[in-house]
Formats: structure tokens, C-alpha cells, sequence
């Protein structure tokens, strides 16, 4: 297993959602529903998600990723 990285984004120490769907072996679209799944909850103890839409240089639909903090 590879150590995740946190970065700073915003004054916060941060990990983007893609990266830890490939630690715990599972797909990104099904980790993202689960944060949506959660997210009234999670937002009131731990602070708003970070919502990213990655940028595409060609064609194609631009993947929806957040960016989480350690809480979170």
C-alpha cells in the first residue's frame, strides 16, 4: 500500500476522493455516491466537501472529484 499525501489547497491539508478509492481498491464513482450519501451529515461534524470538476483538455464529460481533510 502506497502512503496518500496530503496537499495544501486553500490553507487546508487536503486528499483528493480518486486517490483514496485506489487505496481501498474500489471504484471512484462508487466512493463519490457514498460521500453524497453522507454528506448532510458528514458536513455538519466535519465542515463543508470540497467539491473539484477536473478539467479536460479533449472531449468527454469532466470527472467530479472532492478534495477531503483528515477529519472528513
Amino acid at each position: 500500500m502506497e502512503e496518500i499525501t496530503p496537499f495544501e489547497y486553500n490553507s487546508q491539508l487536503v486528499v483528493d476522493s480518486r486517490l483514496i478509492a485506489q487505496e481501498l481498491g474500489v471504484q471512484h464513482n462508487n466512493f463519490m455516491q457514498l460521500i453524497y450519501n453522507y454528506q448532510i451529515e458528514a458536513e455538519k461534524e466535519f465542515g463543508i466537501y470540497l467539491f473539484q470538476t477536473e478539467k479536460l483538455s479533449g472531449r468527454g464529460r469532466p470527472q467530479k472529484y472532492v478534495l477531503l481533510t483528515e477529519d472528513q
